[in-house]
């Protein structure tokens, strides 16, 4: 199957995700089993995993998150430098309003 994607990471981020009610269960689960799960089931589920990343890949995904997250992120988690470049991303765009 060929897939021709150009929002792969938006893609992924506006998936169904599970929002309330979590409850842990001692269930045992196979990866056929997790792959039957539909992707807009009333019923979601988190799974805790031990992720193998192989060293040869690290370089060629460097620029790729392999397990992302969908969250906000707060200025305290931001360093310095990132922390003045968001200040001066929204001066400019101030600027461009004036």
């Amino acid at each position: 199957m060929y897939y021709d994607a150009n929002n792969l990471y938006g893609g992924a981020m506006s998936s169904y995700l599970p929002t309330k009610d979590f409850k842990y269960s001692d269930e045992e689960w196979t990866k056929e089993k997790i792959l039957k799960l539909k992707d807009d089931a009333d019923k979601g589920y988190y799974f805790i995993v031990d992720l193998h990343y192989p060293e040869n890949l690290h370089k060629s995904h460097n620029g790729y998150a392999l397990c992302s997250e969908n969250k906000s992120i707060s200025n305290n988690l931001l360093s310095t430098k990132q922390s003045e470049s968001r200040k001066e991303t929204k001066i400019k765009k101030i600027g461009l309003f004036i």
